[in-house]
C-alpha cells in the first residue's frame, strides 16, 4: 500500500499536521505559562492579589490631605424628591450645607463584596449631577426666581452666597465621586470640568480670604493622572480575574489575555501620552472574542485625565496668585508651573509646564 505515491503523500501530509499541532499546543500552553507569569508580577508590582485588595488599599492609603470619599447612598430619596420640580432641580443654600454637614457625618465609602464589570456606585446618577449643577449656580437661578443677578454685578452678600455655593460643590462633587471604577472617574472627571469652569467665573472675586479658602479646597481634589492610575490598576486587576479567561479553549483564552496584558500593563502603570504613544491602539485583531470587551478604548479617558489635570492645578495657582495680588504680597510659581507675563495688553496667564496651552489660566487684570 506505501508504495503507492498518494498513500506516501497523504501519510507525509497527516503526520504534517500531526507535528503542527503538537507544536501550536507546546506554543500555546508556553503562552499560558508566560500569561500566569506576568499576571503574578504584575500583583506583586501594584500590592494586591485582586481588585478588592487594591481598591480597599486605596482606601486606606488615601492621602489624609484630600477628601474622604463617601457613598452617595447618604444621600435619602426623599430628600431628592422634594427639590425636584418637574423638570427643574430645585436647591437652596441652606439645604446644600445641610447636605454637607450629613457628608460629614456620614461614614466613609465601602468597597463591594464583589467587584466586576457591573459594579456602579452611584444609585441616582442624574440627581447627583443635578445638585453638583445647582451648586455651580446663584440661589434664584437654582430655585426658579432668578432675579438678573450675576457675577459682575452681584451684591456682597449675593456674591459670598454664590462662593459658598461653589466651595460646597466642590466637597460634595469630590466626596461622592472620587475613588470609584472608570465609570466613577468620568462622572468625577465631567463634574469636575464644571466646577473649574465656575471656578474661573469666581476668580473674579475681589475676597482674599475666599480665593485662599478656594485654593486650599482645590488642593484636596485628587489629581486626575493619579486617579486614572489607580482605576486602571484596579480594573487591570478585575479583568486578570474573569472566569471567561478559564473557561474559553487554550487557543482562544492565551492569545487574547496575551494581547490584553501587552496593552493594558504598561497602560495601567503610566497612563501617560507616551505610553499611549508606543501602545498600539488599533481594534483587537479578528481573533478576539472577548479582548474588544476587557479592553476599552482608554486613549479619550487618558488625555482627558491628563489634560484636567493640568487645569485643576492652574486654576488653584490661579486662586493663590490672585489671593497674593490683593494682599499685596509676592506670589512664586510652584514646580511644574509657570507665570507667564502679559503681551499686548493680555492678562498674565498660569502655565503648566509641559501641558497645553488650552489649559492655562489667565489672572484677572
Amino acid at each position: 500500500m506505501f508504495h503507492k505515491s498518494w498513500v506516501r503523500n497523504s501519510v507525509a501530509f497527516a503526520a504534517v499536521l500531526i507535528l503542527i499541532a503538537i507544536g501550536t499546543l507546546f506554543y500555546l500552553n508556553a503562552v499560558s505559562v508566560a500569561n500566569h507569569r506576568r499576571i503574578e508580577d504584575y500583583r506583586q508590582q501594584v500590592g494586591a492579589i485582586s481588585a478588592v485588595d487594591l481598591w480597599e488599599k486605596s482606601i486606606e492609603q488615601r492621602d489624609p490631605k484630600l477628601f474622604e470619599s463617601h457613598d452617595v447612598s447618604f444621600i435619602s430619596v426623599q430628600f431628592i424628591q422634594d427639590q425636584e420640580k418637574e423638570d427643574a432641580f430645585s436647591i437652596t443654600t441652606a439645604q446644600l450645607e445641610e447636605l454637607r454637614a450629613i457628608l460629614r457625618e456620614s461614614p466613609g465609602v465601602q468597597v463591594p463584596e464583589i467587584v466586576d464589570f457591573n459594579t456602579l456606585r452611584f444609585a441616582n446618577l442624574q440627581q447627583l449631577r443635578s445638585i453638583i449643577i445647582a451648586c455651580c449656580q446663584s440661589q434664584e437661578k437654582s430655585t426658579g426666581t432668578e432675579t438678573g443677578t450675576e457675577i459682575g454685578t452681584a451684591t456682597g452678600t449675593a456674591m459670598k452666597e454664590q462662593q459658598e455655593r461653589w466651595l460646597i460643590g466642590v466637597e460634595l462633587a469630590e466626596s461622592l465621586t472620587a475613588g470609584g471604577l472608570i465609570r466613577d472617574e468620568q462622572m468625577r472627571l465631567s463634574l469636575l470640568k464644571s466646577l473649574l469652569e465656575r471656578g474661573l467665573d469666581l476668580l473674579e472675586s475681589d475676597d482674599p480670604d475666599f480665593l485662599e479658602n478656594g485654593a486650599a479646597i482645590l488642593a484636596q481634589v485628587s489629581s486626575p493622572e493619579d486617579e486614572i492610575t489607580r482605576v486602571l490598576q484596579i480594573e487591570t486587576l478585575m479583568a486578570m480575574e474573569l472566569e471567561e479567561w478559564q473557561s474559553a479553549s487554550l487557543l482562544t483564552s492565551s492569545l487574547e489575555l496575551r494581547w490584553y496584558l501587552d496593552n493594558q500593563i504598561p497602560l495601567s502603570l503610566d497612563p501617560s501620552r507616551e505610553t499611549l504613544q508606543t501602545l498600539s491602539v488599533h481594534d483587537p485583531p479578528l481573533y478576539l472574542l472577548m479582548g474588544g470587551f476587557v479592553h476599552p478604548v482608554y486613549v479619550y479617558l487618558v488625555e482627558e485625565s491628563n489634560q484636567l489635570g493640568a487645569r485643576l492645578r492652574a486654576v488653584r495657582c490661579a486662586f493663590e496668585a490672585t489671593a497674593a495680588q490683593l494682599r499685596g504680597v509676592e506670589w512664586t510659581p510652584p514646580t511644574g508651573v509657570e507665570l507667564l507675563p502679559s503681551t499686548a495688553g493680555g492678562a498674565a496667564r498660569i502655565h503648566v509646564t509641559g501641558s497645553s496651552g488650552l489649559t492655562d489660566v489667565d489672572l484677572p487684570r
